[in-house]
């Protein structure tokens, strides 16, 4: 899980928004901060990208994101049997 970023070191770039497929980062008054801490997969991929190394993240087990059961609540919504 993501633990913190680096107020000092990070330029904002917005890399780590960009690339997060939970959707973990947000852009408030041009400074990125953790928006939803608890979602973030370690995919590590926010790592990987940032150009001045800002982000730590904890160690733990990776969770698994439940896509069948994502995609039975989409179709739900949808109205789609």
């Amino acid at each position: 899980m993501i633990k913190s970023i680096d107020e000092i070191t990070c330029t904002n770039c917005g890399l780590c928004e960009d690339i997060c497929p939970m959707d973990v980062f947000r852009t408030k008054r041009g400074k990125v901060y953790i928006a939803y801490q608890n979602d973030c997969c370690n995919c590590m991929q926010c790592m990987y990208v940032c150009p001045v190394e800002a982000i730590t993240l904890t160690t733990g087990i990776a969770k698994k994101y439940d896509m069948v059961r994502s995609w039975l609540l989409i179709k739900e919504t949808m109205g789609v049997k």
